[in-house]
């Protein structure tokens, strides 16, 4: 069931690397469900997730208390920290108690949109801020957002304790309803691994003489094959751009041997592995932003796992 004139919430931008600014506070990036919470007598009156469905019957485990009747922006998340876990609370109708002992929920506020009935979206948000510690009463199933100065402490943090990432936040900036605002800017912590280069694509430019980009897979481990998992073309320098180009070119593979189907131009050869930095994956399995980070040993599993770690 849709809210009744819901609220579309301020989202992010996203950047690519945390920086350090006085005009600027950072706070860690919540996995979990967006909701827009209205607080009327004490009480929940509503849980509107992003898509403006409510969701107030789903979480009857959640208690938000305030001093004041408001309408709070946050992230409802699974008490144990796990993404997975809430997963299994997000559209679920039925079996809702049982769902509530196994996977407990919890709501993280960082935003105040009205406060007794008066619009704070046009308020500067080092004042919202300062409201929505006022006026929140914190317990076992609400908390308050904590704030940080430094982005690159705070992204150090986020690398070693594996979080998604961190946001940004502009102290000056306004509550813009539903604007993908650079006031608000998100940034997701690079991921590492090791995968197999299958073959390289022809080079332009100045790279025109060795390769473009090498055609990256990784191993089904049930069918045993490889599994195209995009290109990498960016992250060497000089030598390692001639090195490659030397040890591929002297181990291609024999004519007609095509490891996995590719709709463009591609010189195939004995599989070797990398180490990539890379963003995340979209939905069909492909590295978004991956840059090259040496050679790996792809067979040695205390190798992969010590690169994986290496930024933890």
């Amino acid at each position: 069931m849709k809210v009744l004139n819901p609220i579309k919430p301020m989202l992010c931008d996203t950047k690519m690397e945390a920086f350090t600014d006085p005009d600027w506070i950072w706070e860690v990036k919540m996995d979990g469900i967006r909701a827009i919470i209205r607080i009327e007598g004490g009480k929940i009156a509503s849980i509107q997730a992003r898509s403006g469905e409510e969701k107030l019957t789903m979480f009857p485990d959640i208690v938000v208390a305030t001093k004041i009747d408001c309408i709070l922006d946050g992230e409802i998340v699974a008490a144990t920290g796990k993404f997975n876990d809430i997963q299994h609370r997000s559209n679920r109708e039925n079996g809702i108690a049982q769902a509530v002992k196994d996977y407990p929920a919890k709501f993280i506020g960082f935003d105040v949109i009205k406060a007794q009935g008066t619009d704070m979206t046009a308020e500067p948000l080092m004042k919202r801020q300062n409201l929505l510690q006022g006026l929140a009463i914190p317990g076992s199933t609400f908390e308050v957002s904590q704030i940080f100065t430094g982005g690159e402490q705070l992204y150090s943090l986020a690398e070693k304790n594996a979080w998604e990432g961190i946001v940004g936040k502009r102290l000056d900036s306004r509550y813009a309803y539903g604007s993908r605002s650079p006031n608000w800017l998100k940034v997701k912590v690079w991921k590492r691994d090791a995968f197999w280069v299958m073959g390289y694509t022809p080079g332009t430019g100045w790279r025109s003489i060795t390769f473009g980009a090498l055609v990256l897979a990784r191993v089904d481990m049930v069918k045993r094959v490889p599994v195209h998992v995009g290109e990498v073309g960016t992250g060497f320098v000089q030598s390692e751009i001639d090195s490659l180009n030397t040890k591929m070119r002297a181990n291609l593979l024999p004519p007609g041997s095509i490891p996995f189907k590719y709709s463009n131009p591609v010189t195939w050869v004995v599989p070797f592995g990398v180490k990539i930095r890379y963003l995340e994956l979209t939905n069909d399995g492909i590295v978004r932003f991956p840059s090259y980070k040496g050679l790996i040993n792809a067979t040695d599993p205390i190798a992969v796992k010590a690169w994986i770690e290496e930024g933890l």
